[in-house]
């Protein structure tokens, strides 16, 4: 579980990435800001779950964490800068970095369907093989419940969890986890009323 807590973690992150710009411009601002103080407030009385917020926030976390994280960057950044310092069958079995776009990724699997009304904002895909993860995130015009049905249908052979979350505001999310041959999948739905906020799907091997 609590590897999967980390991969939800990783897609929340994405989708805060995917909305910020288009958050700071919206009518509703105001109302997103009340809802980030009475997260917080909530997340002050239960510390042992903070990091729900922060993968929600990120630029809400404490500085040191922030400057470690992106220390570890930067190292990283180092290291694809020196390929000489690799043997030539390291480049050879090496595959590009995070890849975040609005295209597919080239290497999602079949078994996973991307719903018809479905809007991409955003792709994710890192690796190959043992450790390929991938991501899509957008919106979804169409009844939230609906959507809910079709990937719990569509994804049956993962034996999935489920995990609902209601917020002050009104919204809920619906949060859908399963594994199959060594394979993780997360469908997370964000909806209010009946209209879905945002959909993100994430693709992992372990």
């Amino acid at each position: 579980m609590k590897k999967a807590a980390l991969f939800i973690i990783s897609i929340f992150i994405m989708i805060t990435i995917i909305f910020s710009t288009a958050s700071r411009c919206d009518p509703y601002s105001k109302e997103i800001d009340d809802r980030k103080q009475e997260l917080w407030q909530f997340y002050e009385k239960h510390p042992e779950r903070i990091e729900e917020y922060y993968m929600q926030y990120p630029e809400d976390r404490p500085a040191e964490e922030q400057a470690k994280e992106e220390s570890k960057t930067g190292e990283d950044a180092k290291e694809e800068q020196n390929p000489e310092s690799e043997s030539p069958e390291s480049l050879e079995a090496s595959v590009p970095t995070t890849f975040i776009g609005t295209e597919m990724p080239k290497n999602w699997p079949e078994d996973i369907p991307v719903k018809s009304g479905i809007k991409i904002k955003s792709t994710q895909e890192q690796g190959s093989g043992k450790g390929y993860v991938a991501g899509i995130a957008g919106t979804y015009f169409g009844d939230p419940m609906g959507l809910y049905d079709f990937y719990k249908n569509a994804l049956s052979s993962y034996n999935l969890t489920e995990t609902k979350v209601k917020a002050d505001d009104g919204s809920e999310s619906i949060t859908l986890i399963g594994e199959k041959d060594g394979a993780e999948v997360t469908v997370m739905i964000q909806y209010k009323g009946d209209e879905v906020i945002l959909v993100a799907i994430g693709y992992k091997i372990k």
